[in-house]
């Protein structure tokens, strides 16, 4: 984690999915949606090279997601009509969050 000059806490991480690559599962926005509905975030950034992202969190997040996957460009952010609300429809049938306790 870094301080930015505001000081806040943020951190990124790059991030790519091996079982994704072969099968092209990351051509639509869906993981996009399922980790903003279900995760805290700051920005999303989606690659179409290696089904990779970049995942960034911060303490003033901006809930932000960029794709350079069709449909490319700013897919949300919070002055967007699509931003509040669930975007299920997008990630049909995968797994709901599971939040368990210690392992």
């Amino acid at each position: 984690m870094n301080l930015d000059p505001c000081p806040y806490m943020r951190s990124a991480s790059f991030m790519f999915v091996l079982g994704f690559i072969s099968t092209g599962f990351l051509s639509a926005p869906w993981m996009a949606w399922w980790i903003h509905d279900h995760l805290p975030y700051s920005e999303l950034q989606f690659f179409p090279k290696l089904a990779a992202f970049n995942i960034g969190w911060h303490e003033q997040p901006k809930r932000r997601i960029y794709s350079f996957i069709v449909p490319r460009g700013l897919l949300t952010k919070p002055s967007m009509a699509n931003h509040a609300g669930s975007h299920a429809e997008h990630y049909p049938g995968f797994p709901p969050l599971v939040r368990g306790g210690p392992v």
